[in-house]
């Protein structure tokens, strides 16, 4: 821990703000990768590729992707927990997406889709690390609305997308030698702007908690070590007593060891964390097994690992079979499917924006959680109602504006609900490889809807069935444990 002056808490602050400005610009480009491939790699497989082999490819690309993001996530996560070195962690991610589409959009074969998806999927390091700062940079009381301003980027991510794809829509030229179409255009738009993202991120991201970690000094975890810095910022010859650094103790208001503060110390100067020498410590726990054990030991993180993983397999099933309902269904084209998209995008943006400035206090999130697990069970519900009884094009149309309207719900609670309950559960030495964790069991739940969803497709009433159910046991599972979910107290350290 460092007591620094006002000037250099001002200078933090400042870098604070240029970097949770750095990061809503990244998270809103995560979101136009993950809209602008999903949406084409089928026609980029069938029409500009015409690989025989369709179903394998886009199964594996598919697959390897979210499997690549699932490695590389738990792995950055452990080694940023550790060296808590941000700006690096996130231009490495910056770089394997910028490589990994620039493969994507050689249309030679299939193999460089594979090979790109696998290198981008790196990338997928780039949200935990992302969330960990900001839960370590900002107060708990602070989290819900910077996750919703979060939730908000990427949520837009998915409207921008599309809409930049448009103008290839019927657009055919070369670009140093190569081929560029409606399909693989989003592979060439990602590498230019994810190069652009990595020139801001080089000048506006900082290392927060390498330097101050909030969230660590709010745990009041015991037995830190804190160093007091006269307000000359001297570290070697200008300490309190003039004499250079001092180790000192202190119990605070919630019992815990902090630091003793002289009395006669500036009025001006201000005690932030600093927490590389706790990270540096035979105690702190480094390998992710021995963290995953500790969080599996526990009943209420148990049940967000589990929420995370549904709800995504959940998203990603929708989105899937989204366009599977238009087409055998409806008898939708690719202008109405568009527009379906949009209005989904444009609901979450809405809503995102609501819950940015005025964001939902943390002992209501609970209540919203059980309202975004009700809203599921009703987009199930219309899912069926459109399977049976689609004859009536007005009332498909209101059924799909429900939809829209309830399944953006599902990015707020990812985005405020888990992270943020996640957040209060295990301290800040594990941020970053807990997210990490939940992120993986989040990207496990979207491999399952990958490779199922077709075949549940078939069994479209049965699938609904079961999920309603599951999604019902979860409420209920809520509301009984919803004291709990609530009360801020850390679980795994």
């Amino acid at each position: 821990m460092v007591l620094m002056d006002g000037k250099n808490h001002e200078s933090w602050l400042q870098k604070r703000r240029k970097t949770f400005v750095a990061y809503l610009i990244e998270t809103c480009a995560l979101g136009m990768e993950y809209s602008l491939t999903f949406i084409t790699l089928w026609m980029y497989l069938k029409d500009v590729i015409q690989t025989d082999d369709l179903n394998l490819f886009y199964s594996s690309i598919s697959v390897i992707y979210l499997i690549s993001q699932v490695a590389m996530s738990v792995l950055f996560g452990a080694l940023f927990d550790h060296h808590r070195n941000a700006r690096l962690m996130i231009l490495i991610g910056n770089l394997c997406i910028i490589s990994g589409n620039i493969l994507y959009t050689i249309p030679y074969s299939p193999w460089y889709l594979f090979t790109g998806r696998l290198i981008s999927g790196g990338g997928g390091c780039l949200r935990s690390i992302m969330t960990a700062e900001i839960v370590r940079a900002y107060p708990k009381s602070e989290l819900s609305g910077k996750f919703s301003s979060i939730g908000l980027s990427f949520a837009l991510g998915f409207v921008f997308g599309p809409l930049l794809n448009i103008p290839f829509a019927n657009e055919n030229f070369s670009l140093f030698g190569f081929p560029i179409s409606y399909a693989n255009a989003p592979g060439l738009v990602l590498s230019v702007i994810f190069m652009v993202i990595q020139l801001l991120d080089f000048y506006l991201v900082s290392n927060l908690s390498l330097e101050y970690d909030m969230k660590e000094f709010g745990d009041g975890d015991s037995g830190s070590q804190y160093s007091i810095i006269g307000n000359d910022g001297g570290g070697d010859g200008g300490g309190v007593d003039g004499g250079g650094e001092s180790q000192y103790s202190i119990i605070g208001d919630d019992g815990y060891e902090k630091s003793q503060i002289k009395d006669d110390l500036d009025s001006s100067s201000r005690l932030l964390p600093f927490t590389i020498g706790d990270e540096d410590s035979d105690d702190q726990p480094r390998y992710q097994w021995y963290i995953f054990f500790k969080m599996i030991h526990n009943v209420q993180i148990c049940f967000i690992l589990f929420l995370s993983l549904f709800f995504m397999y959940c998203m990603v099933l929708f989105d899937l079979w989204l366009p599977m309902t238009a087409t055998e269904y409806l008898q939708y084209g690719v202008t109405e499917i568009n527009y379906v998209i949009l209005g989904f995008g444009a609901c979450a943006v809405v809503q995102l924006i609501v819950f940015t400035f005025r964001p939902i206090p943390q002992h209501l999130l609970i209540y919203f959680a059980m309202f975004c697990i009700f809203g599921m069970m009703l987009d199930y519900a219309i899912f069926v109602v459109l399977r049976h009884f689609h004859g009536n094009h007005t009332v498909n149309i209101v059924l799909l504006a429900i939809w829209d309207f309830l399944a953006a719900n599902i990015i707020a609670m990812e985005e405020i609900f888990l992270i943020v309950t996640l957040a209060t559960k295990v301290g800040s030495r594990v941020q970053t490889t807990t997210e990490s964790i939940r992120l993986a069991c989040s990207r496990t739940g979207a491999i399952l809807a990958l490779t199922s969803a077709a075949s549940a497709f078939s069994w479209i009433t049965i699938t609904c069935s079961i999920c309603i159910s599951l999604l019902f046991i979860s409420l209920i599972f809520l509301i009984v444990m919803h004291k709990r979910l609530s009360e801020e107290r850390v679980l795994v350290r």
